[in-house]
């Protein structure tokens, strides 16, 4: 009798120590230099399928980054891999990357982190699954060493909090139950709603916006007079200078070297008129520039000196302006203020003409030349 009693009791500490485990002080880690490599936690939980689902809990300090450290772990190895439901999460400041792998068949957590002096405890609980057991939360390591390149099942750890209530800021400020943030007030009209007060603008914040009117979005930057951008649900957007304003010029990426690229999307730009039409850059109004480029596609009109090339008659040309009033192969005027001309284009018909003239003249230089031979040959 005393031998099955001492065999139930037995059973049962065996199946209390299978099904739960709570441990207060799994480790304690402390380190004054910067890693070189990160933090890797070496745990004794063996990766296998359905035999721990644990919730790891690391608290401390991050000294060099200047945050608190409160991170929730909680995993579960499926179908040889961490389950899509694996995550961690902060009630601290400090979030590094965080990873699981497996190593040599055991859980390991690296935090992707190089901060200089951090100290932190690990404390866990764990129920129900075989590995539950408290020699699984013995002998855990913390190295300065990445996830060796024999590891396997590398998985990243997404963070997720989530806030039933309401949020306050510091100062005057909310995030609300229905996923609006307000700025500088707690009643926000908008998914972001800022205002901005005299001392905003004191301490450099330039801000001041009501976001959210399905048909007139917009954003003041600075005082009332200040530059502004304005869009609808239609789907325009206006960025404006404030007419208001003493200093109205805009000025766009002065102080960069980078490229200014638009209208990349099929689209085109209007200098002084709200409908380019078919230009890709139209300008209403006068365009300086000191030298203008143009790229032309089509062949040049060196064609001219071509042994094959034909050139008109004079006296073909002139019938030709008799009846039409202008060269052969050059745009009429009415063309010319119907249609417009491409600059590139005229250049080559305007440069045709120029050589088809030179031509001409090569050829009336040689008839001179060969009637002055002949008269200073006569006796």
């Amino acid at each position: 009798m005393k031998k099955i009693l001492l065999l139930f009791f037995l059973a049962c500490a065996l199946y209390t120590a299978k099904a739960q485990v709570f441990c207060d002080t799994v480790i304690t880690f402390s380190r004054t230099a910067t890693p070189a490599n990160g933090t890797k936690i070496k745990t004794n939980l063996p990766f296998s399928n359905g035999v721990a689902m644990p919730t790891i809990i690391i608290e401390g300090y991050n000294f060099g980054s200047g945050e608190p450290i409160g991170l929730i772990i909680d995993y579960y190895v499926y179908d040889d891999t961490i389950n899509g439901n694996s995550l961690v999460s902060s009630f601290g400041a400090y979030t590094p990357p965080i990873y699981l792998a497996n190593e040599g068949g055991k859980v390991v957590i690296f935090m992707d982190s190089k901060d200089y002096y951090q100290r932190f405890a690990i404390r866990a609980f764990a129920r129900g699954l075989t590995a539950d057991v408290p020699i699984s939360y013995q002998g855990w390591s913390v190295v300065d060493e990445a996830i060796l390149p024999t590891a396997t099942k590398k998985t990243l750890l997404n963070y997720r909090n989530r806030f039933s209530g309401t949020v306050l800021f510091p100062g005057n400020g909310v995030w609300n139950q229905s996923g609006r943030v307000g700025i500088n007030n707690t009643s926000p009209r908008a998914p972001l709603d800022v205002v901005a007060t005299a001392t905003d603008t004191a301490n450099g914040i330039k801000l001041a916006a009501v976001l959210g009117n399905a048909y007139n979005e917009w954003t003041t930057f600075g005082a009332p007079t200040g530059g502004r951008i304005r869009g609808s649900n239609e789907g325009y957007l206006v960025l404006e200078t404030n007419p208001a304003g003493t200093d109205n010029k805009m000025y766009i990426n002065t102080a960069s070297k980078g490229n200014i690229i638009m209208a990349t999307g099929g689209g085109s730009v209007g200098i002084g008129t709200v409908n380019p039409g078919a230009c890709k850059l139209a300008v209403e109004g006068l365009l300086g520039a000191r030298k203008i480029k143009v790229t032309q596609s089509s062949t040049w009109a060196d064609y001219v000196f071509h042994d094959d090339y034909t050139v008109m008659p004079l006296y073909e040309t002139e019938k030709f302006i008799k009846a039409n009033k202008h060269l052969p192969g050059i745009p009429t005027a009415k063309e010319v203020a119907e249609n417009g001309y491409d600059v590139g284009e005229m250049n080559r018909l305007l440069l045709e003409k120029v050589e088809e003239m030179t031509l001409h003249l090569i050829r009336m230089q040689k008839k001179i030349d060969e009637l002055e031979s002949k008269l200073q040959a006569r006796p």
